[in-house]
């Protein structure tokens, strides 16, 4: 069954809720192994010896899945510079025209 939403809650309600619950996520322990996983899969791309097509990765997942967390928990241990590249006109803060205007 599917909960019913009060009409009194309003939008901007919402959008402080999903905004508090991501920055006090970032006040939890990190739960699972995620980025040992990710760092990994990088070091393995890494290898000399393998023979790989490109040695990039994208993170692709649903919103709210950790993706940003297990990004940053991975900077804990190595230097890393997180970027999300979106085409103009979608969501999202960061554009590829803004990125390539700032190279």
């Amino acid at each position: 069954m599917v909960p019913k939403i009060e009409v009194s809650v309003c939008v901007a309600d919402v959008w402080t809720f999903c905004i508090l619950a991501a920055i006090n996520a970032w006040g939890s322990n990190f739960e699972g192994n995620a980025a040992d996983v990710l760092l990994a899969t990088i070091s393995s791309y890494l290898n000399g010896q393998r023979v790989v097509y490109a040695r990039h990765t994208c993170i692709v997942n649903s919103s709210g899945t950790g993706k940003s967390r297990m990004v940053d928990e991975l900077s804990r241990k190595v230097i890393t510079v997180p970027m999300c590249l979106r085409e103009a006109g979608t969501k999202g803060s960061t554009s590829v025209a803004l990125f390539l205007a700032y190279l």
